[in-house]
């Protein structure tokens, strides 16, 4: 019997000793009769058989024997050894004896982990709620963003031009904050592949350019030439590169210069943006990566893109950390795992729009319909643009169709019977079936087909399209 008290005060001991916070049992008169590790380093020394208010002294607000012949005590503030800590207690009694549970945590621990359950309440919010919004704003940005493609491409003067690259560039803005807080509402799995960093540091590159040039910042890329490959989510990793560099924007201002550069190390890929804005305080730097910190002007940011930067790259097992730059702003350093493997096969030359070819549009909203099947005309396609799947079904049963581009989420008929009553009326010779939605990832079955992510660019509208001819 001896050995098994002996045994379970051992377990308890170790047990204690586990845990993050001080731990203190005494008895009614306040003696110590159980410690753990955490509370022998806070005061220093061995404390067991000491009484309690001799240990916290005359830090204590009150006597300590007042104190803990109150049934409950919480969040009492000591200080001991120029630690400010936070003291709470229970009253529970053994063998009929009254004894007391002390727990000590250092001060502020408490509103940090209130805190941390508020921005998980409140991610868990935003997911919810940009769930049920992400497809009408995507769908609005989709016909902004095609009309101000559709408009550059016609003649016009400088003047104009210049104001329409700034709508479609604010558009874009919209579009990236829509996806950060997507992301943060809604933590995915990557899905890991074999990429290559540099390609997406080009493909970045071009989606921000018209951004810095009506800004007047110079956009250098430095990147290792034949560095590794990374073993990481191609959109996810594009998605941190164009977060850092619009971050990069923002403080480098007007006139200002970036540089994005890639370097391998030994199981680690490094992805490095710099800029020469003013830098980030040290006083600041442990709270970049929270959700909502931002030490921009209201309006010029949603305090999310570092944030969600971070989860990703987390994600991914790899690392984020801020130094200071050569060009005297800020320097963010990612490093992202070598991949096993050759890289996964992408499209790095410039696709191609395409020509002549009989498409049917099937979307419910007008303003997509015509400015994407306006873009599509100017190079010699014809469109017939349809509102509703049952119209889109017969135009296929009396016409010859080389594309279908459809959406998903329509009245009546939505985009996936629709396929599936195209593919059971042509069966083998169905046309090529290109999907366009402003749904998130979660929301979208499974499917052979190409998707194609609203809002997008022209660029990536004739990617899809080379894709979905392809896979015919």
């Amino acid at each position: 019997m001896k050995s098994d008290t002996v045994s379970s005060h051992t377990d308890l001991h170790s047990i204690l000793d586990a845990m993050s916070l001080g731990i203190l049992i005494t008895d009614e008169a306040g003696k110590i009769l159980v410690s753990n590790a955490q509370a022998i380093e806070i005061f220093g020394e061995e404390i067991d058989s000491k009484l309690v208010q001799d240990i916290l002294g005359t830090s204590a607000p009150d006597d300590i024997l007042q104190i803990v012949s109150k049934p409950n005590v919480a969040d009492i503030v000591i200080n001991i050894n120029r630690k400010f800590l936070s003291l709470s207690g229970r009253t529970t009694k053994n063998d009929g004896k009254v004894q007391f549970v002390f727990t000590l945590t250092p001060y502020g621990e408490k509103t940090r982990q209130l805190e941390k359950v508020l921005t998980s309440e409140r991610q868990a919010a935003i997911g919810r709620l940009m769930s049920g919004i992400a497809h009408e704003l995507n769908n609005a940005l989709t016909g902004i963003l095609a009309t101000g493609e559709s408009l550059l491409m016609e003649s016009h003067s400088e003047e104009t031009k210049q104001s329409i690259a700034t709508m479609h560039s604010e558009a874009q803005r919209a579009a990236h904050i829509i996806s950060d807080l997507l992301t943060f509402g809604r933590a995915s799995k990557p899905t890991l592949e074999a990429i290559g960093l540099n390609g997406l540091i080009r493909k970045a590159s071009k989606i921000v350019r018209n951004d810095l040039i009506i800004r007047n910042i110079l956009l250098e890329t430095t990147p290792e030439h034949d560095v590794a490959l990374v073993s990481g989510d191609h959109h996810q990793i594009l998605q941190v590169i164009i977060n850092l560099i619009i971050n990069a924007r923002d403080e480098a201002g007007e006139g200002g210069r970036i540089r994005v550069s890639t370097h391998s190390t030994s199981n680690y890929v490094n992805l490095i943006v710099e800029d020469n804005g003013e830098g980030v305080p040290e006083d600041v730097r442990d709270k970049i990566f929270d959700p909502f910190f931002t030490t921009k002007q209201i309006g010029s940011g949603a305090g999310l893109g570092l944030s969600v930067s971070c989860s990703i790259i987390s994600a991914h097992g790899g690392s984020i950390r801020i130094d200071t730059s050569e060009l005297g702003g800020a320097k963010f350093i990612v490093s992202i795992p070598k991949a096993k493997g050759t890289e996964t096969p992408t499209t790095s030359i410039r696709p191609s729009p395409p020509h002549n070819l009989n498409i049917l549009l099937l979307d419910d909203e007008e303003v997509i319909r015509r400015s994407v099947a306006n873009i599509l005309r100017k190079f010699g396609n014809n469109v017939k643009e349809v509102a509703m799947g049952q119209l889109a079904l017969a135009h296929l049963e009396k016409n010859n169709t080389d594309l279908i581009i459809t959406d998903i989420a329509m009245p009546g008929m939505d985009g996936i019977n629709f396929i599936k009553n195209a593919e059971n009326f042509f069966r083998d010779n169905t046309p090529p079936i290109l999907i366009m939605t402003g749904k998130i990832k979660e929301e979208i079955p499974e499917l052979s087909n190409v998707i194609l992510r609203k809002p997008f660019s022209t660029e990536n509208l004739w990617y899809a399209i080379q894709e979905a001819l392809k896979r015919k």
